[in-house]
């Protein structure tokens, strides 16, 4: 006896039925038309890849695809060959090496900005400094004046 062939967006819609996941949000994450499940034609090729490339679906088995096992669309994650699990660990410590960086940037880019603040704030003070000491020299200069004057009034 032979087994009925099952249309390859029944096996999609079989997976999406045991994931619990909407029609239109698998559409949309994989970047297809809502109407991509309707039907029972085959799909093509590009659009398999971008199931199977998609981070969301990684335990859409396609070997279960292939032999039209619609009961087993969902791969078991514990059953992941080591080279699979080693490629998610790498990817996955990718990923933070990569927001570690990005992390290490912002605080980069704060502390540059701050040290920039920093040189404004002595630039500042020097200025200060150097208009302060203008300052005292014109009073002591006022003081000696108003000394004299003072000199000069008490001998009139």
């Amino acid at each position: 006896m032979q087994k009925k062939e099952i249309s390859d967006k029944a096996l999609i819609r079989s997976y999406l039925k045991e994931k619990g996941i909407s029609r239109l949000s698998f559409c949309t994450r994989i970047g297809v038309s809502r109407s991509f499940l309707d039907g029972e034609s085959s799909i093509t090729g590009d659009n398999l890849r971008r199931i199977l490339r998609h981070p969301d679906y990684e335990d859409f088995n396609l070997d279960a695809f292939i032999r039209q096992d619609e009961n087993n669309m969902v791969k078991k994650m514990d059953a992941l060959p080591d080279s699979l699990a080693n490629q998610q660990f790498v990817l996955d410590t990718v990923r933070l090496i990569t927001e570690l960086k990005m992390s290490d940037k912002i605080e980069q880019e704060e502390a540059v900005r701050l040290l920039e603040c920093a040189d404004k704030t002595i630039e500042l003070l020097s200025s200060l400094s150097e208009n302060y000491q203008e300052l005292y020299k014109n009073y002591q200069k006022l003081y000696v004046l108003a000394e004299r004057s003072a000199n000069t009034k008490k001998g009139s």
